[in-house]
């Protein structure tokens, strides 16, 4: 099958769930011999350009980065690229097989499409990622997320089939309520399993008394509880945490004010090689989330053999087994979350067993090989349902 995935940016460029979501997956997908393409933004100054990677094909489209606009920088940065793909769409789509959206990468082109085959993978809905960021005051962010919201809509009534990244991701979809006979399919993010280290750029000062954070800064990951949690965890433990965003200065900001600087360290952005250099070196992982489809960071920690202290919220329960391979918390209670880290942290042996069950879990669940197989079933499925020989319904790949 000729494949292409359509997905705005790639690891190589920004690392981020989405991105190496279709990254991983089209390079396991070309390992099993597909024909593999990627659709995504370049340099308006180099035109478009073709280049291998990882087996497959990256062709990257000239478009008019628009984020550094002083009016509606968000909402046009992501017209101006999903413009682009249509345009581009349009004239190419009859060459493949399949056309795979991911996200909202491409999100003008569902209504167009009549000359192939068009799935769509949402990871997550634009009014639930607003929903406990003070962004969507912003009149930029309303502007969006109302823009965003209609394509949503448009992907599901006007894809050949919608894939959902768990159980929760799915109930998600349901209750927009759209009348749309399409077949729905559940395949979850893998985690690649044995993957090998090139060494990190930097020097990795996690030991056993560090707990890793890995996420955006922003509000919706629960990071300001987590910071209020740590004046009551154990006094030995440090917390680094691995990300950036909008919030940053102000969880600079509390972190100074509630006296914990000297065991909160932030360290911004980083290589993925690092982050699992990082969770490595840590007693654990803690994700405080409001909300998640999945989170991946919780099978790269599993895979890691750390054990890990999430929220008990949304799909996370699907990857977490409380007292299996984590535990699990109210993330608006902080006294449960600095409880959840300090019975972590002062039972290292059980701590040590969770997180070995964690990683045989994932590896037999949430690896990039299943994924890749299950994923392309579904494309069977979907286009033998096309042709008319059979008619498909929900169906949950694990």
């Amino acid at each position: 099958m000729k494949i292409l995935y359509v997905c705005k940016s790639l690891p190589h460029r920004y690392q981020g769930g989405i991105q190496t979501h279709t990254s991983e997956l089209a390079t396991h997908l070309a390992q099993r011999g597909q024909d593999i393409y990627i659709l995504t933004a370049g340099s308006i100054r180099n035109g478009e350009t073709r280049y291998q990677l990882n087996g497959f094909t990256v062709i990257e489209l000239p478009y008019l980065p628009m984020r550094r606009l002083p009016f509606l920088p968000f909402f046009f940065e992501e017209v101006s690229f999903n413009l682009s793909a249509w345009l581009w769409l349009k004239l190419n789509q009859s060459e493949f097989d399949i056309v795979h959206l991911q996200g909202r990468s491409g999100f003008l082109f569902p209504s167009r499409h009549n000359k192939t085959t068009l799935i769509t993978t949402f990871h997550g809905l634009v009014t639930l990622e607003n929903q406990f960021s003070q962004q969507i005051l912003n009149l930029d962010r309303k502007i969006h997320q109302r823009f965003a919201s209609y394509f949503e809509k448009n992907a599901l009534k006007n894809s050949d089939a919608i894939i959902a990244v768990s159980r929760e991701m799915q109930r998600e979809l349901d209750e927009l309520d759209i009348k749309a006979e399409k077949p729905h399919f559940i395949l979850y993010n893998g985690v690649a399993i044995n993957k090998p280290q090139n060494g990190t750029d930097v020097k990795v000062m996690s030991d056993e008394n560090t707990i890793i954070f890995v996420g955006r800064l922003d509000r919706i990951k629960g990071i300001f509880n987590l910071v209020e949690a740590m004046k009551q965890v154990d006094k030995n433990v440090k917390l680094v945490m691995i990300g950036d965003g909008v919030d940053r200065v102000e969880l600079e900001n509390l972190i100074l004010t509630e006296g914990v600087a000297d065991r909160i360290q932030l360290l911004g952005s980083q290589t993925n090689e690092n982050v699992l250099a990082w969770i490595k070196g840590g007693f654990a992982l803690v994700l405080p989330s409001f909300h998640e489809t999945q989170g991946i960071v919780l099978l790269e920690a599993n895979v890691c053999g750390k054990a890990v202290a999430a929220s008990n919220v949304a799909g996370i329960p699907e990857v977490v087994s409380h007292g299996v391979n984590g535990l699990l918390f109210n993330p608006h209670d902080i006294d449960e979350i600095a409880q959840s880290i300090n019975q972590l942290y002062q039972n290292p042996e059980s701590t040590k067993r969770m997180g070995e069950k964690g990683r045989q879990l994932v590896a037999e669940k949430f690896n990039w090989s299943k994924i890749a197989a299950d994923t392309e079933g579904v494309y069977g499925q979907v286009l033998a349902a096309k042709k008319g020989k059979n008619k498909l319904t929900l169906a949950v790949a694990h």
